[in-house]
């Protein structure tokens, strides 16, 4: 009988600024792992942090994953539709405060 392990990959988050601020490439079908492993990365520190981005663990790819009223949602090449106002954020802040409209397809 085969034994079935869940395994979980809880990455360290990246703090230096200059790598956050680069610009990610587009996701394909070979950065699924990556996703899984920045959603796993989120659950590990759910009490501090509602979302994150693949950069955020050291991979330049366009995902992000976040909480969406206790619903765990992944998004893929995400683009912003439509901004209004600045946005004022904090040191260290993430999409904790962040409200915005983005185009899935």
């Amino acid at each position: 009988m085969k034994r079935i392990v869940e395994v979980y990959s809880v990455n360290e988050v990246v703090h230096y600024s200059m790598f956050l601020v680069v610009k990610s490439g587009s996701v394909t079908k070979k950065d699924l792992q990556v996703a899984q492993d920045l959603l796993d990365t989120l659950i590990a520190h759910k009490d501090s942090c509602v979302g994150m981005a693949a950069n955020m663990i050291g991979v330049r790819k366009r995902i992000i994953v976040f909480d969406n009223e206790g619903t765990y949602m992944i998004m893929f090449n995400p683009e912003i539709i439509k901004k209004s106002g600045p946005y004022d954020t904090e040191e260290g802040s993430s999409l904790k405060r962040l409200s915005m409209h983005m185009k899935i397809e």
